[in-house]
C-alpha cells in the first residue's frame, strides 16, 4: 500500500476518490466540508492495497511502520511560509481542517504554493522553504519495535477557495526518513546442521538524520546494536538514518553473524561467525528504501569471533512500501525475477523465485563456461561445456520457482550460468546468471608490476603469466587445519651483501609481520588466500641471512655473527616481507604489500591442485623447491626442477580477508 494524504473540496454525500500512485488504482470514500462557501480543506489518509515486485515489503503495522501519532502540514509561497497547521490524530483517516479568516485571503488561486505534510516529528516550521531540508530528524530506530517512524511527502498547487478543483490538492506519497535493513539467511552446509537461534548485528548504522536532505547530519553517531536473534532462513530487520561512506569504503557498513553449528554424529555444538558487508552500487542509504539481503550460507565459518569469516549475499534495493495485499497484482504486463546474479556455493540445487502477469514462463540456458588463466601459457580462457557433459545443468519451473540443478564443478573453478527467462513477450525477457562454486575453488586477477620486477616484464622465457591466483577454501578436507595462520613481528637489520655474507652497517632496523615459524603453524591454510604471480618469482636463494660486523685485531680482520636478520630482499624471508604487487581495479591502480611467506600445508594444497588431472590450472608452481614460512628445511613438490632443501624458490602469499577479489564480478573493496 502507498500511504497518500488526498485534500479536497467537499463532495456530496461520499464520492470514490480514484487514486493512481506507482501503478496502484483504489477507490476510498472522503468526508467534506459542509457547503461549497465553507474555508476548509479535507484530507484523508487513504490506504490503497497492492503488491508487485518493484514494492514487495509491506510497512508492518506490528513494527509501528505505518503509524501516525501527529500530523504537520506547512504551506510555502515563494520560497517563504505562509501558513503552518497541526491537525488533531484522527482515528479514522478523516480530517476536517478550516482555514483561519486571516489566511483565506492567500488562496486567491493567484498563487503557487510548496505543500510539505510532515509526520511523526514535532518541529517548529521554519520561515525559509530552504530550511527545511535540514530539519534533525532524531527520533530513536534502534528498537524492535520502534515507537513510529518520521514520514514526509510534498506537492505544489494554486489553491483556490472560489473553485471546487481549487480546493482539490491531490495526492501527496509519504516517505520515511530512515531505512530499512533486512537479512535473511539460509544455511546449507553439507554435514552439518544448525542448532539454536543465529543471532546477527547490524554495524554502521546511524542514529539521526534530516527530514529530506540527502547528506549525514550534524552530530550524528553510530548506533550500537546488539546481537539479534533470528532463524534459519527467518529475516531480522534493523533501521538507519542516511549514512554514507563513500569516502572511506573501509566504513561500508556489514553484518556479524553467529551461527550456531553442530557436525552430523557428533554432539558438540561450535559457534561459527561470518561477516558479510553490505555493498550497495551507491555507497550510501537512501530514505524510505529496504536494504533486503539474501544470504546463503554454504560455508563453516571462522572459530574465532575476533576474525569472522568473509562471506557475500544477494542484495536487492527495494521501496519501502506500505504493501500487504499478498493477491493482487497490477493490471500491466510484467515479468521480474528475485535475483538477477546469483552466487552458490557447494550446493547443486538453487532455487530464483518470479512473478508473471503471464504464464508459462519459461527459462532457457543460454551459457554454460568456466574461465580461468592457463598455467602454461598465461593466457586466460573461456571454455563452454557442452550440453553432452554432466556438468550442464537443467532448469525447470515448478510454481513460481526456477529451480537449476547443476553439479558441483571438478575442476576447481566456479561455472557460469546464464539463463534467459521469458513469458512471451520479448521486451520483459529477465537474464539471470548464476556462478556456482566448488569447496575449493580458483579465481585470479592479473598483476601489472611488482617491486622485483617494477617496469612490468618478467625475467625470462620461461616466464609468461602475471596472474595473481586466488585460492578459496570453504569447507576443509579431513586432517587441514583451517584458518588465517598467525604472524609475529619479525626485525630486519640494514647493511650490505659483500658476496658472502650480510654486513650489517647500522641504521634503523625495519620491523614487519611475518608467517608465525612453529610446527603448528606450518599445518594451517589460509581460508583464502592470493599467490603472487610470476612478476614475483625468484631465483634460487637462501631462507635468511644473518648479519655481520667486522672486528680488528691490529692487522687481522675477524668476523663475528649476529642474531640480527638481515634485509637482504634476495632471501626468502626478506623478500616476502617486502614485496609488493600492483594490479588495476576499476581503473586505478592498487599496489599489495602484505605478503608473507606461505606455510607448509599451504605449498602442498597448492601442489596438490596443480597436479590434479581434472583442475584447469596447472603449471602454479614450477620449481622443484619452495620455501615455507618453517625455516628447516624448502618443501619438494611433486614436479619441477631445480633447488634444494637449502636454495630454493620463493612465491610470497597474501591472506584475503574480504569477498572482493572475483574476476567476474564487480570490485568492491580490496583489502
Amino acid at each position: 500500500m502507498n500511504r497518500l494524504i488526498d485534500i479536497s473540496t467537499r463532495l456530496v454525500g461520499y464520492a470514490l476518490i480514484l487514486l493512481m500512485v506507482s501503478g496502484c488504482i483504489a477507490e476510498r470514500p472522503v468526508a467534506c466540508p459542509d457547503d461549497d462557501s465553507s474555508a476548509q480543506l479535507s484530507l484523508r489518509l487513504a490506504v490503497q492495497d497492492i503488491r508487485s515486485l518493484r514494492a514487495t515489503e509491506p510497512g508492518v503495522e506490528a513494527l509501528n511502520e505505518n503509524k501516525i501519532e501527529s500530523l504537520q502540514i506547512l504551506f510555502y509561497s515563494s520560497g517563504a511560509l505562509y501558513w503552518s497547521v497541526s491537525p488533531a490524530p484522527s482515528t479514522d483517516g478523516n480530517y476536517s481542517i478550516p482555514i483561519p479568516e486571516d489566511k483565506q485571503g492567500g488562496f486567491d488561486g493567484n498563487s503557487t504554493y510548496d505543500i510539505y505534510v510532515v509526520t511523526n516529528l514535532t518541529f517548529t516550521a521554519p520561515p525559509q522553504e530552504s530550511d527545511l531540508a535540514k530539519i534533525p530528524v532524531s527520533e530513536s530506530v534502534a528498537k524492535l519495535p520502534n515507537d513510529k517512524f518520521v514520514m514526509q511527502g510534498k506537492t505544489s498547487k494554486q489553491i483556490d477557495l472560489k473553485t471546487p478543483e481549487g480546493k482539490q490538492l491531490g495526492a501527496v506519497e509519504l516517505r520515511r526518513v530512515a531505512s530499512k535493513l533486512r537479512i535473511t539467511p539460509t544455511v546449507d552446509i553439507t554435514g552439518y546442521a544448525v542448532t539454536g537461534d543465529i543471532q546477527v548485528k547490524f554495524v554502521g548504522a546511524t542514529d539521526r538524520g534530516y527530514l529530506t536532505a540527502e547528506e549525514s547530519a550534524d552530530g550524528a553517531t553510530p548506533i550500537s546494536y546488539d546481537y539479534r536473534a533470528t532463524q534459519d532462513q527467518q529475516p531480522q530487520l534493523f533501521y538507519s538514518y542516511y549514512s554514507n561512506w563513500s569516502s572511506d569504503p573501509d566504513q561500508a557498513p556489514y553484518y556479524l553473524l553467529t551461527v550456531p553449528l553442530k557436525k552430523e554424529g557428533e554432539m558438540t555444538v561450535v559457534n561459527n561467525y561470518y561477516r558479510v558487508a553490505l555493498t550497495p552500487a551507491e555507497p550510501h542509504f537512501t530514505a524510505n528504501k529496504l536494504y533486503d539481503l539474501k544470504l546463503g550460507i554454504h560455508k563453516l565459518g571462522s572459530t574465532t569471533p575476533e576474525e569472522p569469516v568473509a562471506i557475500t549475499g544477494t542484495l536487492s534495493i527495494l521501496p519501502w512500501a506500505l504493501c500487504d495485499d499478498q493477491y493482487d497484482l497490477p493490471a500491466a504486463n510484467y515479468l521480474e525475477v528475485s535475483e538477477k546474479e546469483a552466487h552458490i556455493y557447494n550446493v547443486e540445487t538453487h532455487t530464483i523465485s518470479y512473478e508473471s502477469s503471464k504464464k508459462p514462463v519459461t527459462p532457457q540456458i543460454v551459457e554454460v563456461s568456466f574461465s580461468y588463466v592457463n598455467g602454461a601459457t598465461g593466457k586466460a580462457i573461456t571454455k563452454a561445456i557442452p550440453t553432452s557433459s554432466d556438468q550442464y545443468p537443467t532448469v525447470t519451473v515448478v510454481g513460481n520457482q526456477i529451480k537449476i540443478q547443476s553439479k558441483l564443478p571438478i575442476n576447481n573453478i566456479p561455472k557460469k550460468i546464464r539463463i534467459k527467462v521469458s513469458n512471451g513477450i520479448a521486451e520483459l525477457d529477465k537474464e539471470v546468471t548464476v556462478y556456482q562454486y566448488p569447496s575449493l575453488f580458483i579465481t585470479h586477477t592479473m598483476g601489472t608490476k611488482s617491486s622485483l620486477r617494477p617496469d612490468g616484464t618478467l625475467a625470462h622465457n620461461g616466464l609468461n603469466n602475471k596472474a595473481i591466483y586466488r585460492i578459496t577454501v570453504q569447507n576443509p578436507p579431513e586432517g587441514m587445519i583451517l584458518g588465517f595462520p598467525p604472524r609475529e613481528t619479525t626485525d630486519f637489520w640494514p647493511g650490505y651483501w659483500n658476496g658472502s655474507r650480510w654486513v650489517l652497517t647500522g641504521g634503523n632496523k625495519i620491523s614487519k609481520l611475518t608467517t608465525k615459524r612453529d610446527a603448528e603453524t606450518a599445518q594451517m591454510v589460509s581460508p583464502s588466500f592470493e599467490l603472487a604471480s610470476q612478476l614475483g618469482a625468484t631465483e634460487k636463494w637462501s631462507y635468511l641471512e644473518y648479519g655481520w660486523t667486522q672486528d680488528y685485531s691490529g692487522w687481522n680482520l675477524s668476523w663475528t655473527r649476529t642474531n640480527k636478520i638481515g634485509a637482504f630482499d634476495e632471501t626468502a624471508l626478506c623478500d616476502c616481507a617486502l614485496y609488493t604487487e600492483t594490479r588495476i581495479v576499476n581503473g586505478q591502480e592498487v599496489t599489495l604489500g602484505d605478503w608473507r611467506l606461505p606455510t607448509e600445508a599451504e605449498i602442498r594444497l597448492i601442489d596438490q591442485l596443480q597436479n590434479d588431472p581434472n583442475s584447469a590450472v596447472k603449471s602454479i608452481m614450477t620449481g622443484r623447491y619452495y620455501w615455507s614460512a618453517k625455516s628447516d628445511a624448502a618443501i619438494e613438490l611433486q614436479g619441477g626442477s631445480s633447488g634444494s632443501t637449502r636454495e630454493a624458490f620463493t612465491r610470497c602469499i597474501r591472506d584475503v580477508k574480504e569477498p572482493t577479489i572475483q574476476s567476474h564480478v564487480p570490485y568492491r573493496l580490496d583489502r
